[in-house]
């Protein structure tokens, strides 16, 4: 495993998934010098009321990564659910809804080019 550069960024965007609740949400940033592959992993962080992290593992398609990430529910004794979006490229938006029950994990998954240099995750609670 390469040692990567980790920075975090937050944004406020609009929830295009659910214009009707005009929700904020949040984006956290890994950032890579040389680029991320197969075998790197993303250290927790703790945002939006979850703690998330992440693994890139070898995907079957050429010039690809399986980009595995992991979103628990430690912080209380509810259940949480809101948007969520795991990419390359900058979000502004929720990609798709989950919910992680209180004190349990979940994990969401998206194919990603090899070599990208930053991985967000973005969150939005419901």
């Amino acid at each position: 495993m390469r040692m990567v550069l980790s920075t975090a960024l937050a944004a406020t965007a609009l929830v295009a998934a659910f214009p009707a609740l005009a929700q904020s949400g949040q984006y956290e940033t890994w950032q890579s010098v040389h680029g991320f592959e197969a075998g790197d992993t993303g250290g927790s962080r703790h945002f939006q009321g979850l703690t998330v992290s992440w693994d890139a593992r070898p995907s079957s398609t050429n010039g690809r990564m399986y980009v595995h990430g992991e979103f628990c529910n430690y912080g209380g004794n509810r259940d949480w659910q809101g948007g969520m979006r795991l990419t390359h490229i900058e979000p502004d938006r929720a990609h798709l809804t989950i919910r992680v029950p209180a004190g349990e994990c979940i994990t969401r998954s998206e194919i990603l080019p090899t070599g990208v240099d930053a991985i967000y995750i973005w969150l939005s609670e419901h």
